[in-house]
């Protein structure tokens, strides 16, 4: 994907840009006393925001497509997860692919799946994700971001990059002056949004598909507006890449609601057979969904 880099870069700014026309349009009616930096996730008219937003997506990567900017293989990724109502006669349609985007049925009803997954892994309940959160993440009807909970900021986050949002878990999740280490196959310090955009950036560039599994997680609020967080992760690709991770593990520390500081472990390594994966890990073989990106 040698384009790969140059794509998100230009698509993540053009996404703002499409972004921003379509928040401006909701500012002014937005309800009184709303969070300035909400109403731009919460239509006044509730509508989902996944919805309102995937066509101002789609279209600027069809435009990226188009004029060889963005690589093919990363713009599907995004039109797949946001608009998979494109024509099957487009350069990016793939229906050999299921929809993550919670609009859909089909992307509501996968993450649905993969949630209870999450949630029969977890075994510290206060750790587990709620419900709550869950429904809001399909609705697109998000809390204020400092009213949020260490857990319900920590799943928010995940549920987003599940669904392929990397543009809202960024400007909801992330604090602008964030600190992130990458150990493991990728090393490097990096700070702030852009560092949060090319770490995900790096991410995709390595694991092609959404086949993770959350081994485990534990987490505590350790004050009015702070917490952390202990993730356990592993992943398996045994169609695209042909790769997995046996030691992923990532730490946060929120403040204010927002994630100030991450560092993030995983070590890609050639796939094995699923029964020598989960064996590995400790844990049992779940039901995937096979063909989801």
């Amino acid at each position: 994907m040698p384009n790969l880099s140059l794509g998100l870069s230009t698509g993540l700014t053009t996404l703002a840009t499409a972004d921003h026309a379509l928040h401006a349009a909701r500012r002014d009616d937005a309800p009184p006393g709303s969070a300035p930096g909400d109403r731009r996730a919460a239509p006044a008219d509730g509508a989902s925001a996944h919805a309102r937003a995937r066509h101002a997506r789609s279209s600027f990567l069809a435009a990226g497509l188009h004029t060889g900017v963005l690589s093919g293989e990363y713009a599907k990724k995004f039109v797949v997860a946001f608009r998979p109502d494109t024509p099957a006669g487009t350069a990016v349609a793939d229906k050999t692919k299921l929809s993550t985007d919670p609009a859909t049925p089909e992307g509501e009803a996968w993450l649905r799946g993969e949630f209870d997954k999450i949630r029969a892994n977890v075994t510290d309940e206060a750790s587990k994700p709620s419900y709550d959160t869950l429904e809001r993440v399909i609705s697109g009807n998000f809390k204020p971001i400092r009213e949020r909970t260490t857990n319900e900021v920590y799943w928010e986050h995940i549920l987003l990059r599940y669904v392929g949002n990397v543009p809202l878990d960024i400007e909801r999740n992330y604090s602008e002056k964030l600190k992130l280490s990458l150990i493991g196959s990728a090393e490097r310090i990096l700070h702030g949004h852009d560092g949060i955009a090319e770490s995900a950036r790096i991410l995709n560039e390595l694991l092609a598909t959404t086949q993770y599994t959350i081994v485990d997680t534990i987490m505590r609020d350790t004050g009015k507006e702070s917490g952390w967080v202990t993730e356990r992760w592993a992943y398996l690709d045994g169609n695209e890449k042909h790769n997995q991770v046996l030691d992923g593990i990532d730490s946060f520390l929120i403040k204010e609601g927002r994630i100030d500081t991450k560092m993030i472990n995983y070590t890609v390594e050639p796939a094995t057979p699923p029964a020598s994966f989960y064996t590995a890990l400790g844990v049992s073989h779940p039901a995937h969904n096979p063909g989801v990106d």
